[in-house]
């Protein structure tokens, strides 16, 4: 069987949040504007009694309402080379390195939407990706998200399906995630790793006698 190594990306790999990164960088290009902003608002603000200020921030997207998807795609790899690609850890790239060396399968793991990751992927030389799907109609997004979202408890189910798929043992893979929503998927592995964490993954790496790793230095490219 494979051993993996399994990577978050926001907090993880990436300082800051890759598609708040993608939302500013699309606007300065002026690809989004009022009314896609506009609608974003209205859809949070209906969103937050049900589900939360922060599950209501995390699930929309309707500033990619009636975007092409061929065009979103083309600006988040635009947006990875020109800007994101500068705000990895260093230490989670050459952490990356090592795994590959040593003939694990690498595997980056995100809610942040598969287009953007997709070009983390494949810069790192990442074997499976698999981050958030937007629903599309007719070649352009909805603004909704697709199921399963990979977040919480989802990820950890995403994990066994991954490792039955893969044939991945998961008791000699490693796992790396930064908040307490990552705790799920790194419970399943025999090598979990907590980095940059939040206050309550902290106390729960304390607790579980889990590795803990601060990575800062920004890679240089």
């Amino acid at each position: 069987m494979k051993h993996a190594a399994i990577f978050d990306l926001d907090g993880t790999i990436l300082k800051g949040s890759s598609e708040t990164a993608f939302a500013f960088y699309i606007l300065r290009k002026g690809r989004i504007g009022l009314r896609e902003l506009a609608s974003w608002v209205a859809c949070l603000m209906g969103g937050a009694d049900t589900l939360g200020w922060r599950e209501a921030v995390r699930v929309n997207k309707m500033y990619l309402r009636n975007k092409p998807v061929a065009e979103v795609r083309e600006l988040a790899a635009n947006c990875f080379s020109e800007q994101l690609v500068h705000f990895m850890f260093h230490e989670a790239v050459a952490e990356i390195g090592r795994h590959k060396r040593e003939g694990r399968c690498v595997v980056l793991l995100s809610g942040t939407p598969d287009f953007i990751l997709e070009s983390f992927g494949g810069y790192l030389g990442a074997d499976i990706v698999v981050g958030a799907r937007l629903e599309t109609r007719d070649g352009r997004f909805t603004g909704r998200l697709s199921e399963p979202h990979p977040f919480g408890r989802v990820k950890a189910s995403i994990v066994s399906r991954l490792a039955q798929e893969h044939a991945i043992d998961l008791a000699h893979s490693f796992g790396y995630g930064d908040s307490s929503a990552d705790a799920f998927f790194l419970d399943s592995l025999g090598f979990p790793v907590a980095v940059n964490p939040d206050r309550h993954l902290s106390r729960y790496a304390k607790r579980k006698g889990w590795p803990v790793l601060h990575f800062e230095k920004q890679a240089r490219h």
